[in-house]
């Protein structure tokens, strides 16, 4: 198995945490992995950001949340991604503390 890199799981996370709103105030998981065609236990793997589940449990949970058509902005022209890609903060360099002299008490 691969392993996904930070930026890949911040991803899935952010889009699983999405699917569990769009659930939430609507339905059980019990039920909504029932409409889904999966048990509860994989559904909950989804909405936890398991790498593991297909991709086609996906598609299916983003249809039933009225959100299949969010799937084609991740193949959009650049400037719609906005709802998939996150911004970093950029970096900054600390701050250096000037350094004492031999000749100052310590």
């Amino acid at each position: 198995m691969f392993a996904l890199t930070y930026d890949e799981e911040a991803a899935l996370a952010r889009l699983a945490e999405r699917l569990q709103q769009w659930r939430v105030n609507k339905e059980p998981v019990i039920d909504f992995a029932a409409r889904v065609g999966v048990s509860a236990p994989t559904y909950v793997k989804l909405e936890k950001a398991d790498p593991t589940v297909k991709l086609g449990i996906l598609v299916r949970a983003l249809r039933l949340a009225g959100h299949l058509d969010d799937l084609d902005l991740l193949f959009a022209e650049k400037g719609a991604r906005a709802l998939f890609v996150e911004k970093k903060p950029s970096r900054q360099r600390a701050v250096r503390r000037p350094r004492r002299s031999k000749s100052e008490p310590g």
